[in-house]
């Protein structure tokens, strides 16, 4: 397992890390250049800590997307109705 793989995927810092979970920054340090192991306590915290950060990431990435969906939404439905007022694609693309 790589922990700086898993760290950055949670998008958190060591420092961050060391304070969800109780682990000294330091000894994160070390296990992520695979200088010492870490215990299967340590691991568990690891996995809880960066699983509610992943979890709270997905919540927010799901948010944003059914805004722009919304919006995906309301802009198709104006250009089926054929309305003025529907963006026009083809001005921004550059196509002639």
């Amino acid at each position: 397992m790589d922990l700086r793989k898993i760290r950055r995927a949670a998008r958190i810092t060591q420092y961050e890390l060391a304070e969800k979970t109780g682990i000294s920054r330091m000894r994160l340090s070390l296990a992520e250049c695979n200088y010492i192991c870490l215990t299967p306590e340590e691991m568990s915290a690891i996995e809880r800590a960066t699983l509610a950060d992943v979890q709270e990431r997905l919540k927010e990435l799901s948010r944003a997307q059914n805004g722009r969906c919304r919006t995906s939404e309301r802009h198709a439905s104006a250009i089926g109705k054929g309305n003025d007022n529907a963006p026009d694609v083809a001005s921004r693309s550059g196509a002639r």
